[in-house]
C-alpha cells in the first residue's frame, strides 16, 4: 500500500541518516542495516551523503555502504579520493587498488595522492602501487620516497611495491643527488639494489652499474654494491638450490 511504501522510504532515509549520528552504536546499526536490507532506493541517498555529508565518519559509512551493497563505482571511488578528510582518502585508496588495473583514469587519481599530505595516505598509496604498471608506479614511488625515505613502515611499503620495477625506481632516485647522499635515501636505496639482484633479471644490475657508474665512486655508492652483491649472492643461492632439486 502507499502508506506502507512511505514507511519504507522514511526508514530507508533515517537509516542513512543515521549515519550521521554522534554515536557509534548508531551509526555502526544503521550500517548494518543497510547492508542486510540490501534496498537498492538507499544508493542514492548514500551517495549524496558521501558527496555533502558534514561528517567525515559519516563519508566513511556511506563509502562502505555502497562496497557492501555491491555499487560503489568508480565516481564514487573518485569522489572520496578528493575528500578533505584523509581517513576518508586512505580508505578510498584501500578500496580501490583491486580496480586499478582496469581503470585508468582512477589509477591516475590514486597515483597523484603520492604527494598527499597525510602520511597515511601516501603509505596506502606505496602499498597500492605494487599492483601498478610501471610508468604510474615508478614516479608515484619515488615522490613517497623522497618525502618519507625515514619513516619505517613507508620505506617498507615503497619497497614492497617496488617489484613493478626496482631498476627503474633505483635509477630515479640514485640520480637524485640530494636523495642518494640522505642518511635516509641510503637506508633505502641500498635494500632496493639488494631487491634488483636477488631478483635475478637479465639486465637489470647492469642498469643499477651503469647508473652508479655515472655518477662517480664515493661512500653512498659503495654502500649499494654492498647491497646489490648481497642480492646477486642471494640469486645464486636460490638457482644452485633448484639445480640441486632437480638433479
Amino acid at each position: 500500500s502507499y502508506r506502507k511504501a512511505m514507511s519504507l522510504e522514511a526508514a530507508r532515509e533515517e537509516l542513512v541518516r543515521l549515519l550521521e549520528h554522534p554515536n557509534g552504536w548508531h551509526r555502526d546499526s544503521a550500517h548494518r542495516l543497510l547492508y542486510e536490507r540490501r534496498d537498492p532506493a538507499a544508493l542514492v541517498p548514500l551517495r549524496t551523503l558521501l558527496r555533502e555529508g558534514d561528517d567525515p565518519r559519516a563519508r566513511l559509512h556511506a563509502l562502505y555502504s555502497l562496497e557492501g551493497l555491491d555499487a560503489l563505482g568508480e565516481g564514487d571511488l573518485i569522489e572520496a579520493l578528493g575528500d578533505d578528510s584523509p581517513h576518508v582518502r586512505e580508505h578510498a585508496v584501500l578500496l580501490a587498488e583491486a580496480r586499478l588495473g582496469r581503470a585508468p583514469r582512477l589509477r591516475s587519481e590514486v597515483a597523484r595522492l603520492s604527494n598527499d599530505r597525510d602520511v597515511r595516505v601516501r603509505f596506502r598509496v606505496a602499498l597500492a602501487m605494487g599492483v601498478e604498471p610501471r610508468a604510474t608506479a615508478v614516479p608515484a614511488l619515488a615522490e613517497i620516497a623522497r618525502r618519507d625515505a625515514g619513516d619505517p613502515w613507508v620505506r617498507t611499503a615503497v619497497l614492497g611495491a617496488s617489484t613493478t620495477d626496482p631498476a627503474g625506481l633505483f635509477e630515479r632516485l640514485w640520480k637524485d643527488r640530494g636523495f642518494s647522499a640522505r642518511a635516509d635515501g641510503l637506508a633505502l636505496l641500498r635494500p632496493l639494489a639488494l631487491v634488483v639482484g636477488a631478483r635475478g633479471r637479465a639486465g637489470e644490475p647492469g642498469r643499477l652499474l651503469s647508473a652508479i657508474a655515472a655518477e662517480g665512486p664515493d661512500e653512498a655508492s659503495s654502500l649499494v654494491l654492498i647491497g646489490l652483491g648481497e642480492g646477486l649472492a642471494r640469486a645464486g643461492c636460490a638457482e644452485q638450490g633448484a639445480r640441486r632439486s632437480e638433479g
